[in-house]
């Protein structure tokens, strides 16, 4: 801000006639209250009608009477005001106020060009403040023009609805009985809901009172249901000390198993590659192991004749014996176990034969044939 904006600023101020000096040293430092006093008085000379906020305590209010000056200047004169600058109430904000004052200034000036230089002496504040009035009601005016005539078009662009209406509710005949049966109804419903609305108010105080002996009564309950079921949980079963064995031994006899399930998967597999690196390798083994196991049985002692057991026929025995082979054919084709499994299958068999003729020595046999396995 230069000097010479500020001293033409004090001197315009002083022609309008604003009541308070002011000095240059004013805008030094940030004045907001002086700023807001010129702005308030500049904008009634401009408009004595104009709205303006008279509380500046807090910062929001200071803020809403700038912006609603700045919006007031735009809508009204065109005049724009940076906001920022006169919230700032130092030299800055000087500029802004000189658009204002200028206008006002310029409006006293080409009146008083048209008196005496003695009568506008004389009369200066009475002449300037009655031709800003004027001035600041017609600048009022053509604002409120534009606004105005969109109001009106909008009710013109409605009068056919509108006449419509005003002509139907002109055309009907009102009956004084009617209106007053209504009136009356109205009364008459009006009435009840008072009533219902006491009776329900009346009532509130003993639904409060049974409300209230019901949580009570639950809270007590409760509270009995904790007692008991502390005491069931205090008391032990008489069949827990069973349980508690079982259990043991089930987890035992669990790892147990488990233990052997895991042994025979992994021995299972462990047979599986061998059968599928040797399968007709071990086929002519299982052959030449089960005539040893035959020509032992045979020579020991351990088989009996035919006859000791009449229930295993010859056509019995063939019948067995090519099921067995043709057992062995089929295991080699699939999937290579018939050493161990045909192998174990005509153990079993000899077994069988030699527990229905000589019961006593199946002991005896199972060893051996336990041995020949092996």
């Amino acid at each position: 801000m230069s000097y010479r904006e500020m001293r033409t600023f004090t001197e315009m101020m002083r022609s309008l006639g604003f009541p308070r000096l002011i000095s240059m040293e004013n805008f030094r430092q940030p004045n907001f209250p002086l700023v807001a006093e010129i702005l308030a008085w500049l904008v009634l000379r401009y408009d004595s009608h104009a709205d303006i906020p008279q509380c500046l305590d807090t910062e929001q209010d200071r803020v809403l009477f700038v912006k609603m000056i700045a919006h007031f200047m735009v809508t009204r004169a065109c005049i724009r005001l940076n906001t920022k600058k006169l919230y700032q109430a130092n030299g800055f904000a000087v500029k802004e106020l000189l658009k204002i004052a200028k206008i006002l200034y310029s409006a006293m000036c080409e009146n008083r060009t048209k008196l005496d230089s003695d009568k506008c002496i004389r009369q200066d504040k009475s002449s300037s403040r009655m031709f800003c009035c004027t001035n600041g009601r017609q600048l009022a005016l053509s604002g409120q023009l534009a606004s105005c005539g969109a109001s009106l078009h909008a009710l013109i662009g409605r009068e056919v609805d509108l006449r419509e209406a005003r002509d139907r509710a002109i055309r009907r005949q009102l009956d004084s009985e009617w209106v007053e049966r209504c009136v009356a109804n109205a009364r008459d419903e009006l009435k009840g809901m008072i009533e219902k609305t006491e009776t329900s108010l009346v009532n509130v105080a003993a639904d409060e009172t049974n409300l209230d002996e019901k949580i009570e009564k639950k809270r007590n309950e409760l509270e009995r249901n904790r007692k008991r079921l502390s005491t069931l949980q205090s008391v032990r079963p008489a069949y827990m000390e069973e349980y508690e064995q079982l259990e043991e031994e089930l987890g035992s006899w669990y790892s147990f198993y488990l233990t052997r399930f895991r042994n025979l998967a992994y021995l299972e597999n462990q047979y599986e590659e061998l059968t599928r690196s040797g399968a007709l390798g071990q086929s002519e083994e299982g052959d030449a192991t089960l005539r040893a196991i035959e020509e032992q049985l045979k020579y020991s002692g351990v088989c009996q004749t035919r006859t000791s057991a009449p229930f295993l026929s010859d056509r019995f025995y063939c019948s067995f014996r090519h099921k067995i082979q043709h057992k062995q054919q089929r295991s080699v084709v699939s999937s290579g176990r018939c050493g161990f499994s045909y192998l174990h299958f005509i153990t079993q068999y000899h077994i069988v034969r030699f527990q229905f003729s000589c019961p006593s020595s199946f002991a005896d046999l199972q060893m051996r044939a336990t041995m020949v396995v092996v």
